[in-house]
Formats: structure tokens, sequence, C-alpha cells
């Protein structure tokens, strides 16, 4: 059976979800050019409004409440079951960006959520730049890319976090500084920290 990873990487055969330009195929000054209206926007005053509707923002509250810190691991992680999405009335699909709330953690490298669907738990992983997962996501049949990967397993939910324990442990560490991220735009935007509210500061990214 094809699994399909939590970046969008089919395993064992091409991509086909995506419908825009990869990452790197952007233009750097198109790149430029939002991070500008972005930083425009909330400097003069305008909002940038994500919405969801009130019950997947509980479920947020809960999964991120129960997150675990483990630094000797490099490691911040979670998890949220069938019946916590049931309770909360919310479908699996609607909190794929729960994982991007958790990575927000600066101590550790790795942010990982477990989400369970019938008998599996499907397993989501960001790097902040240092650590390849990549390259951990394959070694367990798993697939993505170096920052932002997946699998999936029907283990009971301590046999997964073990093995991406030991995972980790072997996981190839990236070379160079970590790519930039929202507390950047405060430098990008030439104002001094703590004094402008750039979209860094107010997602509370330092």
């Amino acid at each position: 059976m094809t699994e399909v990873s939590d970046a969008g990487t089919v395993v064992g055969q091409p991509s086909t979800r995506g419908v825009g330009p990869a990452p790197d195929q952007v233009p750097t000054s198109a790149l430029g050019e939002l991070v500008a209206a972005l930083v425009d926007a909330v400097a003069t005053g305008g909002e940038i409004l994500l919405v969801a509707h009130v019950g997947c923002l509980k479920l947020l509250g809960v999964v991120i409440d129960r997150a675990r810190l483990e630094p000797e691991h490099d490691l911040v992680w979670t998890w949220c079951g069938a019946q916590d999405l049931r309770r909360a009335g919310v479908a699996l699909d609607e909190i794929q960006g729960f994982i991007d709330t958790l990575r927000m953690v600066s101590e550790v490298e790795v942010a990982l959520i477990c989400k369970q669907e019938g008998g599996a738990w499907k397993v989501s992983r960001r790097s902040l730049g240092g650590i390849d997962v990549g390259a951990l996501c394959t070694e367990v049949g798993g697939g993505g890319h170096r920052l932002a990967a997946g699998f999936a397993s029907t283990a009971e939910l301590g046999a997964v976090m073990d093995a991406v324990r030991s995972a980790l442990a072997r996981a190839p560490r990236l070379p160079g500084p970590a790519p930039l991220g929202l507390a950047g735009l405060d430098a990008a935007a030439g104002a001094e920290p703590g004094r402008t509210p750039t979209v860094g500061r107010l997602l509370g990214v330092r």
C-alpha cells in the first residue's frame, strides 16, 4: 500500500499533491515582497487573519497543554487521539497546522505531533534547521525533506516514541546556521527589537 508522508511525498511514487512551484523555485524577489507585505500590514495596524472554528482552537489548547519537552533528545512532542477529535468535532485534516505552533518552541531542534486515525498514528515532524528530519522519517518508513517530514505507524504510542528517540539519536545534523525564521522579520524591517510590532514579535518568536 502506498504511504503518504506528512510533507506531501508519496513514498515510492512521484509526489502529486503540490500544485505550485517548489520553495527553491520561487523567485527571491517574490519572497521578499511577501515578507515586506506582512511586516507592513502588521506595522500599520492591519491584520493577518487565520481562521478556525472554536472546537479546533479548544483542541489546540488541549494538545499544546500536554506537550512534553525532552531537551536530552532535542525534542518537543505531543499527541492528539481519535477520541480528542471526536469530542471536539474536528476532522484530522483540520489539525495539520498544530505542528507549526509546537515548533515555535526555541529550546530544541525538533517538534513532533502524533495524530491518531483508526488504528494508526500519523506522525508529523519539523526541524528548526539543525537536524535532518527527512532522513529520520525515512529510517522508520516515512518520508519528506530535511525540515518537514512524517511517517505512520500502527504501534502503540509509547513504542512509536521509543523508535523516534532512537532514530533521533542517529539523525544527521545539518551544517551551517539554521534557516531564518520569523524572528528575522524584525531585522528585515529595520526595526529595533522590542519597539515595532512586527510579525515575528506578535507571534512570540524570539
